[in-house]
């Protein structure tokens, strides 16, 4: 089981957004590039929940704002998670869908690419080929 403690040995960053009156909090990872030139990394973002209903409960989204988000329970496509561990799950699930979706713009891409280089390529050789009515004469 993870926790924040052997979180922090993979050089993942924690960012707490607030503290939960009720003392329980959400989760979500979110992975960001550092523009200070450290590159990518890896943030775990815990919400405190303010409240907690039948449904669900409402977090902390913000710090400055002050705004909260409602998060039901029990769905699969939730904001934030539980536990940690839900969390890596869905954020694994996440970034497998997104790698999904950008190789199959990028096979979308290269396949373009190589016709609209086909369509220069043949046009070159045309525009180099006699003209055959000058032959002809």
């Amino acid at each position: 089981m993870l926790n924040e403690k052997n979180i922090t040995n993979n050089n993942i960053v924690i960012v707490t957004m607030g503290t939960s009156p009720l003392q329980e909090y959400l989760y979500k990872f979110q992975d960001i590039f550092m523009e200070d030139g450290r590159g990518y990394k890896i943030i775990l973002y815990k919400y405190p929940i303010v409240k907690k209903t039948e449904c669900g409960c409402w977090i902390q989204k913000d710090t400055y704002s002050g705004k909260n988000r409602f998060v039901l329970n029990g769905t699969w496509k939730r904001f934030a998670d539980p536990t940690i561990d839900k969390a890596l799950d869905n954020f694994i699930r996440r970034k497998r869908d997104h790698s999904r979706i950008l190789e199959s713009q990028l096979g979308k891409a290269q396949w373009a690419f190589k016709q609209a280089s086909q369509i220069k390529e043949e046009n070159k050789l045309n525009d180099m080929a006699p003209n055959m009515e000058e032959i002809k004469k």
